[in-house]
């Protein structure tokens, strides 16, 4: 039987450091099942929704209205009107910068697997009738969840995407989409009137 010299000990040791140092600097479902928290609940008027959460190796930008779009206050809500009644898809929304946005990006040495996206969306009745999530990962091609029916109450309805997305390690950037707006003063909000169980979450 052969005996391990001291080489082949400190070689051992060495590859064991290497991979608990690599494993912890994944960030993935099984160590944080929220990635980013935007604190949505709380606002008044606010033009953008900053973060309250990130985890370890995520970074993220607040939700801010793309340039089509025009700050309307409302409590527990980023909130805009502007959204062009001439806009009948959401390409032709993205193109009038039509929007709410993010991004999220990933610290040196560390990538990100996507499960979810969870928000609440609301419409006045005048507002868009239709909203999707896209993202930059497919140049804002397909809806990753979208709804020809945007909800009027006052505490809005969620619209959920699954991204099922691992191995990420450049920037992301999520935009909300409004088309189909009866009139530019109708208004178009994430909302979370229900309690910061309805901020806008990206978890992973």
């Amino acid at each position: 039987m052969k005996t391990k010299t001291p080489l082949h000990r400190t070689a051992a040791l060495f590859a064991l450091v290497l991979l608990v140092t690599f494993a912890a600097s994944q960030v993935n479902a099984q160590t944080a099942s929220n990635l980013v928290v935007w604190a949505v609940n709380g606002m008044n008027g606010q033009t953008t929704a900053s973060t309250n959460f990130t985890a370890t190796g995520v970074q993220a930008t607040a939700i801010s209205l793309g340039s089509g779009l025009t700050n309307n206050p409302l409590t527990n809500a980023i909130s805009a009107t502007g959204v062009n009644t001439a806009s009948t898809t959401a390409a032709a929304s993205l193109s009038a910068n039509d929007f709410f946005e993010f991004t999220v990006s990933v610290a040196a040495n560390y990538s990100l697997s996507f499960s979810n996206l969870n928000s609440f969306v609301r419409s006045s009745s005048t507002g868009p009738t239709n909203a999707g999530w896209f993202w930059s990962r497919d140049n804002y091609a397909t809806a990753l969840a979208s709804t020809n029916s945007v909800n009027t109450s006052t505490a809005g309805a969620a619209l959920n995407a699954s991204l099922a997305t691992n191995g990420i390690t450049t920037s992301t950037t999520f935009r909300l989409v409004g088309w189909n707006s009866g009139a530019s003063s109708g208004t178009f909000s994430i909302r979370a009137s229900g309690g910061t169980n309805q901020n806008p979450t990206i978890l992973g």
